[in-house]
């Protein structure tokens, strides 16, 4: 005999399994908040001749990667994120190296070009893609005369000591290589973000609006835009300006400002089949990797943290996008110097 279930029973069973999720949720936060301490590690630093960037060393070892199946599951003050390209959470080894302390500035990408004749993608194609105010669809339109110089179209002027923007993944490699290293790979970027203990934003686990730039009551994208803190800045600030919001390492501005450009490619699946050591992401893909999240992002708990994964065509630039370099710890040439 056929039986009907009341759709008042199902309701009540996906409302208690929703209620499930939830608490179990919270539980791993507050677990996580108790077991991330106050931590700051003793790290060596370096100053790079060619550019002046400060390098900060990052001892090998080992560390956890990514996110458990709870902690992709992100509840907002407005939403619930699934981010199912951060899991699993898997233990990585990397052997030492050198991070930029920041992005790189205008400034120093100046030295760049100064030294090299370089000519970005933007200047050779003539186009950017600075953010203009309208529909979602059409923020990001492609704009003659943008480039690193006019980060948000023509006539306007880039700050030297502001992270260099509109800048392709194959400009921001030839910078690195310029400047004696490279990119870094996700794994070195997210190390060097949240150090050993696991923790969600470079400070610890809980946000704190203060310590980074993000889409905040200054930011001209109204969706994302949040009331309740002031970060001084409506677009990028000076690499630098949030000393609070240091990692583990002291290495600054690793959520918010610019999303980074690293050297990987880009592959939602690929942490389920990640090396163990010194992973640098799949062999060929179609879009390369970003991490850390920018000015123009709100709901920073899902969008603006160290375990955040986003992608783009390597030939793209944008006025939310820059670059740190990596050089690799036993490279101590006259490059780097103490």
């Amino acid at each position: 005999m056929k039986t009907c279930e009341s759709p008042y029973v199902k309701r009540a069973i996906i409302i208690s399994l929703v209620g499930a999720v939830a608490v179990a949720v919270v539980l791993v936060v507050l677990l996580r908040r108790a077991a991330v301490e106050d931590i700051t590690y003793d790290t060596e630093r370096r100053t790079r001749e060619i550019d002046s960037m400060t390098m900060v060393y990052i001892p090998a070892g080992e560390f956890e990667m990514g996110s458990s199946f709870l902690e992709s599951i992100v509840f907002t003050k407005s939403k619930l994120f699934l981010f199912p390209d951060q899991r699993p959470k898997h233990r990585v080894y990397l052997d030492a190296y050198w991070i930029d302390r920041t992005e790189v500035t205008v400034g120093m990408f100046k030295r760049f070009v100064a030294a090299t004749g370089y000519r970005t993608n933007a200047e050779r194609g003539d186009w950017g893609k600075p953010w203009t105010e309208g529909p979602k669809e059409t923020e990001w339109p492609m704009t003659p005369g943008t480039d690193w110089l006019h980060p948000q179209g023509p006539g306007s002027t880039a700050e030297d000591d502001h992270p260099v923007t509109q800048v392709s993944w194959q400009d921001a490699m030839a910078y690195c290589e310029w400047a004696g290293g490279r990119l870094p790979t996700e794994a070195q970027w997210e190390k060097a973000a949240r150090g050993t203990d696991g923790r969600r934003f470079p400070w610890g686990d809980d946000f704190c609006g203060d310590f980074l730039n993000y889409c905040d009551t200054r930011c001209p994208v109204e969706r994302w835009r949040d009331p309740d803190f002031d970060d001084g800045y409506s677009h990028t600030a000076p690499v630098g300006s949030y000393p609070e919001g240091a990692s583990p390492y002291g290495v600054l501005d690793m959520a918010g400002n610019v999303w980074e450009w690293v050297f990987d490619w880009y592959d939602k699946d690929y942490y389920s089949v990640s090396q163990y050591r010194n992973p640098a992401g799949p062999d060929a893909g179609n879009v390369r990797a970003m991490r850390g999240g920018a000015w123009y992002d709100g709901e920073p708990e899902g969008w603006v943290n160290c375990v955040v994964r986003h992608q783009n065509p390597s030939y793209d630039r944008y006025e939310d996008v820059g670059f740190r370099c990596v050089i690799p710890a036993e490279n101590r040439d006259d490059r780097s110097v103490d």
